[in-house]
């Protein structure tokens, strides 16, 4: 995706949602996810629509139509990643020639009668990661939109799977390396908090960050912290793994003196293997998600799509994780489904690093080249 600047706002939008999360179980979603739908759907929207959806993005209401085909060049082009984008309709609806144009290449299609076709399509496109589609339609939806995006490499390094230990003296499945990287961990403070992170980085073009915080840290402001780091203007303080000395501490992390045949650092890694999946209603916090006009049924929202007045009756995000000893995948499906609104004219020494999760951590998902942020969540309970 060219123009950092297109990168530092996704950013910002996966952080301000990181920020919004309960975290009162395991949950993951991706940003870039959801701006794909909504930059399309703002492309195509009123003026009241597209400056809320922008907004909401904090991205330039002007160049909607042209970030959507970076963002979905960037999946579509960068090794480990992919994307995908279905359009569903009644016989009825007439969809513009700009429109299909815009979405090209795209699977475009009646509305099934059984659910369960919508479901087989997003479980081909995640690589049957996902089996459900995540909105349901029914006899009023006039209009199906879905944006799926994927991420799947093996690590560069394999694990090897082990025991760990969590919180206290639980043990569960996990997995374990030793590498003498020492700069794959780093310290971050900043944000008024001070969290260790550790760098898994795949053989495709994008790495997996974990990051823990001390007990007492929020979910949210570890994750905002991680997010916040990925900036290219970040304030956020690194400290390298091979800055550290022997005494120091922090959250899962700890340097050690060891005595060892040779003098060459060793950073030890265990860690739970995990899968989380979420499902996310994005009509529960509409103005996060700059969806508030959207849904306005006395408008014609999408003249851009169609000369049918439409206004989205729901909207969703399914998502998927999985970090295993070999690699990680991970797949989310932004989904919309329209049902017709009013037809109103619309208005205007040798040491040691020891690093041990056990306890909850967050993840994110980072194009190296980049930095944009593709999935985050958080593992309050690991489920390998």
């Amino acid at each position: 995706m060219s123009g950092q600047s297109n990168v530092e706002a996704l950013n910002r939008f996966s952080k301000k949602w990181g920020e919004h999360l309960t975290c009162e179980g395991n949950e993951v979603f991706s940003g870039p996810g959801y701006a794909m739908l909504a930059l399309l759907l703002a492309a195509s929207a009123r003026d009241e629509v597209l400056c809320e959806m922008a907004d909401a993005l904090g991205v330039d209401k002007t160049k909607t139509m042209e970030q959507f085909k970076l963002l979905r060049q960037l999946f579509s082009e960068t090794e480990g990643l992919c994307e995908a984008i279905g359009v569903w309709v009644q016989p009825d609806i007439t969809i513009e020639e700009r429109f299909k144009g815009a979405v090209a290449p795209t699977t475009i299609d009646q509305i099934p009668s059984d659910q369960k076709v919508l479901d087989a399509w997003v479980s081909k496109q995640t690589h049957g990661m996902i089996e459900k589609f995540p909105v349901e339609v029914d006899l009023n939806t006039l209009m199906a939109l879905a944006t799926v995006v994927t991420a799947e490499a093996e690590w560069k390094i394999p694990f090897t799977e082990a025991n760990c230990r969590w919180k206290g003296d639980d043990y569960i499945a996990g997995l374990k390396k030793s590498t003498s990287n020492l700069d794959q961990l780093a310290i971050l403070t900043g944000e008024g908090a001070r969290i260790s992170r550790l760098v898994c980085e795949t053989d495709k073009h994008f790495d997996v960050h974990l990051v823990a915080g001390e007990e007492s840290d929020a979910p949210q402001k570890v994750l905002s912290t991680a997010i916040a780091a990925c900036s290219a203007n970040s304030q956020i303080k690194i400290t390298k793994g091979s800055e550290l000395k022997i005494g120091d501490k922090a959250a899962a992390l700890e340097v050690k003196k060891r005595m060892a045949i040779t003098k060459t650092p060793l950073l030890d890694v265990t860690l739970p293997a995990f899968t989380v999946s979420s499902t996310h209603d994005l009509l529960e916090k509409k103005d996060l998600f700059g969806l508030r006009e959207a849904v306005n049924t006395q408008h014609h929202n999408f003249p851009a799509i169609s000369a049918t007045p439409l206004a989205i009756a729901a909207a969703a995000q399914s998502a998927t994780a999985t970090f295993s000893a070999a690699g990680f995948k991970a797949s989310a499906v932004t989904a919309v489904s329209m049902v017709r609104a009013a037809a109103k004219v619309p208005s205007e020494e040798t040491h040691h690093i020891d690093f041990s999760l056990d306890r909850p951590f967050g993840f994110v998902a980072v194009d190296r080249f980049t930095q944009l942020v593709l999935f985050a969540g958080w593992i309050m309970t690991p489920q390998g």
